[in-house]
C-alpha cells in the first residue's frame, strides 16, 4: 500500500540500479581480463616447441592436444568477446537510465509552462476559493524562478560586477544584499546550559518531527529565542545514540534569533555561526565524539543538519554524524559524504523545497520521499500550510508503514526507543 507516497533514489532509486550496473561492468572487466590471459596462456602452449617435441614421441596424441588448446584458446577468446560487449552496454544502460531520470524534472517545468497557457483552469480555481499554486504546485517551480531572475536583475541593476555562474553565488549575492542593508550581521551565537533533562518516548520518525514542532513554539518562544534540541535515547543491550533536533526559520525572530530568515541562505553556502552553536549544544548535553547520532531538522533547521553533516570541521568533533532527517527543506544542492545516510520528506505543494529549482539526487544512500496533500482544507487555501511540521509528522506517520520503505525505517529505527533524555539548550545572537 502506498498511500499516496512518491519515492525517488534509496536502495530501489535509479541511482542504486546504475550503481550495480557500473559495479557488475566492473567485476565482468575483471574477469574479462582473467579469460584473456588463460586464452594467451593457451594460445602459447599450441605454439610452444615442448609440444612440439612430445609429437616425435605420440604424433596423434601431440596433434590432438594442440587441436584442444587452439580450440580452447578461440573459445575464450569469442567469451571475452562477448563480455567486453556487454560491459559496453551495461555502462551505456547506466548512462541512459541517468539522463532519463534527470530528464523527468525538465519535463515537469515545462509541464509547468504549458499550465500558464491556461487561464481558464486558474479562474476556475479562484471561483472555487482555492489557491492555483495548491492545485498546480508546478507553479511554484516558476515562481521560485522568477524570484532567481528577480535577485540577478537586482543585482546587476545596482552595478554588481559579476554575474554569479551558480546557486551558491545568487545566494552570495542576496547575502551580500542582507548586510548592506543591516538585516544580517552573522554574529557568534551564545549557547546556553543545557535545560534539566525530561524523560520522552522517541519511538517514530512522526514523534521526532512533532518533537520539532513542539520545539518550535515550546519554552524559548516567549523570548523569541532559538533553542537545540538533544535527545538520548537508550537500547537494551547496546550503546544510546541521540537524535538532535534543529528549529527551523522563525520568520518574525529579531535579530537576537538565531534562527529567522537571513541564516538560511549563509547555511544553504555551508558556513554559519548556527553550525558551531549546534555542536557546542551537543557537547554540552553529553554527546561523546563517536557516539551515533541522527541530524534532524524542518525547514531551515534540514538545511542546518545537511551543512553539518557534510562539513569536515564539524565531523571531527564529532564523527558519527551518519543520518540526516529533513522535512521540507531545500537541501538537494548539499553533497554529503560516503556513509551518510538521508531521508528527506517533502509535500509536492510545499514551496520552501522548491527554492532549489532541482530534484534531490538520486542516490543509494539518500531517499526522498514526497506526499500530495492537496486535499487537506488549509493547503487549498494556501501552499505554504503544506510546510507546517504536524503536517509533516502525519507523512511520517505513513512513511512508517509503507513497505516500499522497509529497508529505510529500519535504518533510521536503531535511533528511535520508548526511553528517550531530552535537553533543550536556548541559543542567542548578542
Amino acid at each position: 500500500m502506498s498511500d499516496g507516497l512518491g519515492i525517488r533514489g534509496g536502495r530501489g532509486g535509479i541511482g542504486a540500479k546504475t550503481d550495480d550496473m557500473r559495479l557488475k561492468a566492473r567485476l565482468l572487466e575483471g574477469t574479462n581480463g582473467t579469460l584473456g590471459e588463460i586464452a594467451g596462456h593457451a594460445r602459447a602452449a599450441a605454439m610452444s616447441g615442448a609440444l612440439a617435441r612430445t609429437a616425435i614421441l605420440s604424433p596423434v596424441s601431440a596433434a590432438q592436444a594442440e587441436g584442444q588448446l587452439v580450440q580452447a584458446a578461440a573459445s575464450v577468446s569469442a567469451l571475452t568477446l562477448r563480455l567486453e560487449a556487454a560491459v559496453l552496454l551495461l555502462r551505456v544502460h547506466a548512462r541512459l537510465f541517468e539522463l532519463a531520470d534527470s530528464g523527468g524534472h525538465a519535463l515537469d517545468v515545462i509541464g509547468s509552462s504549458l499550465l500558464m497557457l491556461q487561464p481558464a483552469e486558474i479562474v476556475r480555481d479562484l471561483a472555487m476559493g482555492e489557491n492555483p499554486l495548491s492545485v498546480h504546485p508546478e507553479f511554484v517551480e516558476l515562481v521560485t524562478g522568477g524570484l532567481e531572475v528577480a535577485i540577478l536583475a537586482t543585482s546587476a541593476a545596482a552595478g554588481a560586477p559579476v554575474w554569479p555562474s551558480n546557486y551558491e553565488g545568487v545566494l552570495g549575492r542576496l547575502q551580500g544584499a542582507l548586510r548592506l542593508a543591516g538585516l544580517w550581521r552573522g554574529e557568534t551565537i551564545h549557547v546556553g546550559e543545557p535545560g534539566d533533562p525530561v524523560k520522552v518516548p522517541m519511538s517514530s520518525l512522526s514523534a521526532v518531527l512533532r518533537s520539532e514542532y513542539q520545539l518550535a513554539h515550546g519554552p524559548a518562544k516567549p523570548l523569541d529565542r532559538s533553542a537545540v534540541r538533544v535527545v538520548k535515547v537508550d537500547h537494551p543491550g547496546r550503546r544510546a545514540t541521540w537524535i538532535v533536533e534543529i528549529p527551523g526559520t522563525d520568520f518574525g525572530g529579531d535579530r537576537h534569533d538565531p534562527s529567522n530568515g537571513p541564516p538560511n541562505l549563509s547555511l544553504m553556502r555551508g558556513h554559519d555561526p548556527l553550525m558551531k552553536a549546534v555542536l557546542d549544544a551537543m557537547q554540552g548535553a553529553g554527546v561523546g565524539a563517536d557516539d551515533d547520532i541522527l541530524l534532524a531538522g524542518h525547514s531551515q533547521g534540514g538545511i542546518a543538519a545537511m551543512a553539518i553533516a557534510g562539513d569536515p570541521a564539524s565531523r571531527q568533533r564529532f564523527s558519527h554524524m551518519n543520518h540526516v532527517l529533513t522535512a521540507g527543506s531545500p537541501v538537494g544542492h548539499f553533497h554529503p559524504p560516503p556513509g551518510v545516510h538521508v531521508l528527506s520528506i517533502e509535500h509536492d505543494q510545499d514551496p520552501i523545497p522548491r527554492l532549489e529549482h532541482g530534484l534531490n539526487p538520486d542516490r543509494p544512500d539518500w531517499t526522498t520521499v514526497t506526499r500530495d496533500i492537496g486535499d487537506v482544507p488549509a493547503v487549498k487555501l494556501s501552499p505554504f500550510a503544506a510546510h507546517n511540521a504536524l503536517l509533516y509528522a502525519q507523512t511520517a506517520d505513513r512513511i512508517a508503514g509503507d513497505p516500499r520503505l522497509a529497508a529505510v525505517n529500519q535504518d533510521f529505527g536503531r535511533f528511535l526507543g520508548d526511553s528517550g533524555e531530552q535537553f533543550d539548550t536556548t541559543l542567542t545572537r548578542p
